[in-house]
């Protein structure tokens, strides 16, 4: 069986046992695919993810030459080198969002091992091109790549401590958000509450009011998705809404957020109240201690 027949083979998965050393064969001997068309890179690039998944004791060297594989693919789906593909102009797209989208993985994977900030960077690039690039067409997929640039680029705040990757890291995650929020409200709810724990730390680093804000505002709206989808969830996130409010109010001295705070710890409470009355105790005497401090300092 010749290479091409056994890409195709194992293009959705891997079937046949000799295909992961035929493919690490390839990848090792050829150092470009320049003479090679779309359709080729792309099942080549697809079966080596596979692999990738599965094997981490690839050299990194040949990781490298993975990623820079499916670089060369978009840039010929982007200029027009297809070859004999027969794909409409939205099916091109799409393929040339994939290519990113595996670059994206493969770079990911040499950050993890080296610790490169650079590689995480490229990660986090390739990922956004891929969800742009895919933005209008497959809404799943746009909402992972997303996802995964947020959680790249939070990786590389924690390295570096530099903010603007937390900033990075939180507009990828509100894109990945809105990108399911009229499809998959549940998986766009659970973004919604990445996002407002990458704004809770941005605002205990920088003390900035605004990301504070949106720390809130983003936990609210989780919670509020979510609340008849998974009430446990829901109110959790009424309960970390109440902790950013409190901080707030700490901050600007503004009774509103004061009063933003204890309705959010009465849902929490609400829920354990009624649901898991055995359980949190310790957690719920904490919330129970706040609205009553709360309800106190806004009296005053």
């Amino acid at each position: 069986m010749d290479l091409e027949t056994l890409l195709e083979r194992n293009y959705d998965e891997l079937k046949d046992p000799w295909c992961k050393e035929e493919v690490l064969h390839y990848l090792y001997q050829n150092d470009s695919v320049k003479d090679k068309d779309a359709l080729f890179v792309k099942r080549l690039t697809k079966v080596a993810s596979h692999i990738l998944q599965s094997e981490d004791s690839i050299e990194t060297c040949i990781l490298e030459r993975l990623f820079y594989f499916n670089q060369e693919g978009a840039r010929k789906i982007r200029e027009g080198e297809i070859g004999e593909i027969k794909l409409n102009q939205f099916s091109l797209m799409k393929m040339e969002a994939h290519f990113y989208g595996h670059a994206g993985k493969v770079a990911e994977a040499i950050f993890k091992r080296t610790g490169i900030i650079a590689w995480g960077g490229v990660s986090y690039s390739s990922f956004m091109l891929a969800a742009k690039k895919n933005n209008d067409f497959e809404s799943g997929y746009t909402c992972m790549s997303y996802s995964i640039a947020g959680d790249v680029a939070q990786d590389i705040f924690k390295k570096t401590g530099n903010i603007e990757w937390a900033k990075n890291a939180y507009e990828a995650k509100i894109n990945a958000a809105k990108s399911v929020e009229l499809f998959d409200p549940k998986h766009s709810a659970y973004e919604y509450g990445f996002a407002g724990e990458i704004a809770m730390e941005m605002f205990k680093s920088t003390k900035d009011v605004k990301l504070g804000e949106k720390a809130y505002y983003d936990y609210m709206k989780a919670a509020d998705m979510i609340k008849e989808l998974d009430q446990k969830h829901s109110a959790h996130c009424y309960g970390f809404a109440g902790d950013i409010a409190k901080r707030l109010f700490k901050r600007t001295k503004e009774k509103e957020w004061a009063q933003k705070a204890i309705d959010c710890y009465k849902q929490f409470d609400d829920f354990y109240r009624f649901y898991s009355p055995a359980i949190k105790r310790r957690l719920r005497k904490r919330v129970k201690s706040n609205i009553d401090q709360l309800g106190r300092q806004i009296k005053v």
